[in-house]
């Protein structure tokens, strides 16, 4: 949050009124402070890596976006196809809520750089739920065990994603059930409207007048509510970890798309840039969810070995006496890998290995400059 850059304790200030409207003016001295900052430069850089003899390429996306057809957004797809391009994205969902209009769009843009790939945000009886590859729209969404019936017979390899599941306004109550595969980790839209009003039009300011990296640093905290609801199921079974900006370009000065999609992103490890790899990894679980705006983190890996083999998140390796898992950043940073919740090892660099002598449910999390960066899916060890 805006006041970390203080050393405040924000979250104690927030819980009063008084503390609330203290945010105001000392967030304004961020203002003027950097305020003529030079913004991040974002690319398409490259990363592949090697599992089984197959190589992997590291695509980052926006797996959570609206535009017209959403009853909350009017913006046009050239200006989101223009953000996508700008923000170096392999690939975006359009989502837009209980429709799917946006099939239309589907297709590769920018020389066959970009993939853009057509999602639906459903407003279910449990909360917003994400169906990609779901095939048509599904006019009767409301009861979500009938919703994925449906969509499981159109479709049998559809997704289903828990969008911003503790959200203060649109919580997602069930991401436990079997029917749900997976979970967004960060919702950039979430973390801007549960601010507190003062903070809250300061974060506008700072949207529209700060560079994105910047900006990310004033709204983000760890997100401990979702991380520990992402580590209780993990244990339990396979559980996917996305991210994502929740991008709708109401206000340009506030949310236009080349300024958000490239700030919180899913990244997938598949085959190609195809709608078929895109799918195919993330069904594995073959994700990590970064902060790019903070830097690229392409060159980020995160996998475990045993008996010979190299698996990735989203995979189960067996316990034996070689068994290791190991991570890997593109830049030196504060690396932790995690076991349900807890830290069992931390390295400040840019390489983290640690041999597993117990079965759990691990995670990587990554620290940049003292902020959070990036948050891997996990990998079970039995």
């Amino acid at each position: 949050m805006i006041l970390h850059f203080f050393n405040v304790n924000y979250e104690k200030l927030k819980r009063s009124t008084r503390g609330c409207v203290m945010i105001a003016p000392l967030s304004l001295l961020l203002v003027l402070a950097v305020s003529s900052c030079a913004g991040f430069a974002y690319d398409r850089t490259t990363h592949e890596i090697v599992i089984g003899g197959e190589t992997l390429h590291d695509f980052k996306g926006a797996t959570h976006v609206h535009s017209k057809y959403s009853h909350d957004s009017t913006s046009e797809f050239d200006d989101i196809l223009a953000g996508a391009i700008h923000g170096g994205l392999d690939f975006i969902f359009i989502t837009d809520h209980n429709n799917g209009e946006s099939k239309e769009w589907e297709g590769f843009y920018d020389d066959e750089r970009l993939l853009v790939l057509s999602g639906i945000e459903y407003s279910t009886n449990w909360g917003h739920l994400l169906i990609y590859n779901g095939g048509d729209f599904v006019p009767d969404y409301r009861d979500v065990p009938t919703l994925i019936e449906t969509v499981r017979a159109q479709s049998p390899e559809y997704l289903a994603i828990a969008a911003h599941p503790s959200s203060s306004k649109k919580p997602f109550d069930h991401p436990e059930s079997e029917l749900i595969d997976g979970m967004e980790i960060i919702n950039l839209s979430t973390l801007f409207y549960d601010a507190c009003i003062p903070e809250m039009i300061l974060n506008a300011l700072l949207l529209g007048g700060i560079p994105g990296n910047l900006l990310l640093q004033t709204l983000y905290d760890k997100p401990k509510k979702n991380l520990a609801m992402f580590d209780a199921i993990g244990e339990e079974r396979a559980f996917i970890a996305t991210g994502s900006t929740d991008a709708h370009g109401r206000f340009p000065l506030v949310d236009s798309y080349s300024k958000t999609l490239p700030t919180i992103t899913t990244h997938v490890f598949a085959r190609s840039l195809s709608p078929e790899s895109i799918y195919e990894a993330m069904r594995r679980g073959r994700t990590y969810v970064a902060l790019d705006a903070s830097d690229d983190a392409k060159g980020f890996e995160f996998y475990g070995r045993s008996r010979g083999s190299k698996l990735l998140p989203g995979e189960e390796i067996d316990l034996a006496e070689d068994a290791e898992l190991i991570a890997r950043t593109p830049v030196i940073a504060s690396i932790r890998l995690v076991e349900s919740g807890r830290v069992v090892k931390k390295v400040d660099g840019r390489f983290l290995k640690f041999e597993a002598v117990d079965p759990g449910f691990y995670r990587v999390e990554v620290n940049l400059r003292g902020r959070p960066w990036i948050y891997s899916s996990g990998i079970r060890i039995n």
